[in-house]
């Protein structure tokens, strides 16, 4: 028991005390260490022993609840709780115009008249919740419908890699994707990781090797399947309107069934 409250503590430490983390956050590490002493992360990590589930994974609403008497920066709950800020301030990281005019969501973020009043609490909830999920890659086996791992940083100094794939790390990385997707499993009724949305080629890849190896697998798609998708498609070029939902860009296949690899626009 002893030993992983220390192991804990340390992948804390890790992701609060990490480089990049402190250049965001507008810290120097002298600082970090002292707010870290200051806010008893060690005696947290003994708390966090008992908000995982049974499978050893921890549960970000437990994690929550036995941190905010330990954290000032989690004091002041935001309108709908901190997993809903935290929930929402990466949906709107990722889709920057749908903060605009919503003074609801604007509020729920903290942003607007007083400023990003809620970012401090976010970051360093958000960079814990990383910290406890290195420890859980550490101690548990993997599990492809609960974790995401990324290209490593051994394979990447290969060269084993391409621009596209370093832009999503980086983002996953910087937008806290796989903390979100984690949340979201807690407080939403979908579950990102253990899905596989639209089914287009590289989702039906992806699905069909998981199944090969005895992984459940859900395939959602909005749109038809290929033969009926294929007649909507070759309707819509002679003249018929738009089916919103069975159209070059929706159904089973998606994009690349209607294209040899190149952006098509059909204007000149």
């Amino acid at each position: 028991m002893k030993d992983s409250t220390t192991a804990i503590f340390t992948s804390m430490t890790a992701a609060l005390e990490s480089r990049h983390f402190l250049a965001t956050l507008g810290m120097d590490k002298e600082e970090m260490t002292a707010w870290i002493r200051r806010s008893h992360l060690r005696a947290l990590a003994d708390e966090l022993q008992g908000c995982r589930d049974e499978d050893g994974r921890f549960l970000s609403p437990q994690v929550l609840a036995a941190a905010q008497p330990y954290l000032d920066c989690l004091r002041q709950e935001p309108p709908g709780g901190w997993l809903k800020c935290c929930y929402r301030r990466v949906l709107v990281r990722l889709f920057p115009g749908s903060c605009q005019g919503n003074r609801e969501l604007e509020a729920a973020v903290g942003r607007g008249a007083q400023g990003d009043i809620y970012r401090q609490g976010c970051l360093i909830f958000m960079q814990l919740l990383r910290g406890l999920y290195h420890y859980e890659r550490n101690v548990l086996p993997f599990d492809p419908k609960k974790d995401m791992p990324l290209i490593p940083a051994e394979e990447i100094a290969r060269k084993g890699y391409i621009k596209e794939y370093l832009r999503l790390r980086m983002l996953a990385t910087d937008d806290y994707i796989y903390e979100f997707m984690r949340i979201g499993i807690d407080i939403t009724p979908f579950n990102t990781l253990g899905h596989v949305g639209g089914v287009h080629y590289v989702a039906v890849y992806a699905a069909r090797q998981l199944a090969r190896n005895g992984i459940p697998v859900i395939l959602l798609e909005r749109g038809r399947p290929v033969e009926e998708r294929t007649a909507d498609v070759e309707a819509f070029w002679s003249g018929s309107p738009l089916n919103e939902r069975s159209n070059v860009q929706f159904g089973e296949g998606g994009a690349g069934t209607f294209s040899d690899g190149k952006l098509n626009t059909g204007t000149k």
